[in-house]
């Protein structure tokens, strides 16, 4: 600056040992009633896979999501439930090429 007057700036960016410092990791002591727990069901030949996993959800009084499933079907009925009575019945055995929902 004029005059023999010195001019403080301030440096820029973040102050030193500012960095983002590791986070201790949590330790989950026990389990939570509401924990998410997954579980493999195999559902007989000829019983109702709907019907199946509802029974199992209703005796134990939890929740379901289907993540995945694979296996032979035979029967099935299709709904899309974001159209109003879109349901579509196929007789025969078919291969679960993907499977999820809830």
């Amino acid at each position: 600056g004029a005059g023999g007057a010195t001019s403080s700036r301030r440096p820029r960016g973040r102050p030193p040992g500012s960095k983002n410092k590791p986070k201790p990791p949590i330790i989950v002591t026990r389990d939570s009633p509401n924990a998410l727990r997954s579980h493999v069901l195999e559902v007989s030949a000829g019983a109702d896979i709907v019907e199946t996993v509802s029974n199992y959800a209703r005796r134990r009084g939890r929740g379901v999501c289907v993540l995945s499933g694979g296996g032979t079907v035979a029967n099935v009925t299709l709904r899309q439930p974001a159209a109003p009575a879109a349901v579509v019945t196929l007789q025969g055995r078919f291969e679960i090429l993907s499977l999820s929902g809830t």
